[in-house]
């Protein structure tokens, strides 16, 4: 038991030596400053969401996890992880949805039935019943 706490304790330090989060607005500024090669116009990147971003002391690169979205929305599995070196694009992997406002029909990003009656439609499509009535729970 010793060892394996020993080992978690080692994971989580050395992950904490080597790591160091980036702020949202630096991250932003390094994608500004390489949206020429990231090939992002100033819509990408409103359209975006930063869901990780930090240093690796130990490779010397800085880490950004951009996730693609629309109308404050995250696209499904559309996202792009970059990483620099002193400021400059050295790798980007995954791929952007291009004109993604063509694609939505034009929908605003409210929904056209409240959570209820999805979650009714859902159970009923799935051949299933409610034991009681459904209430919508502020978290």
């Amino acid at each position: 038991m010793k060892k394996i706490l020993l080992v978690i304790f080692s994971v989580l330090s050395i992950n904490t030596i080597f790591a160091q989060n980036i702020t949202e607005a630096d991250a932003f500024k390094l994608l500004q400053q390489n949206s020429i090669q990231l090939g992002l116009n100033a819509t990408d990147l409103s359209n975006s969401i930063i869901s990780d971003a930090y240093n690796n002391n130990y490779s010397n690169l800085q880490m950004i996890y951009l996730q693609q979205s629309y109308l404050g929305l995250p696209i499904y599995n559309q996202i792009q992880t970059l990483a620099f070196k002193t400021g400059k694009l050295v790798s980007k992997t995954g791929s952007r949805i291009s004109g993604i406002q063509k694609r939505s029909l034009g929908n605003n990003g409210i929904p056209s039935i409240d959570a209820t009656s999805a979650v009714l439609s859902a159970m009923r499509d799935r051949k299933m019943s409610a034991s009681r009535n459904l209430e919508i729970v502020k978290v």
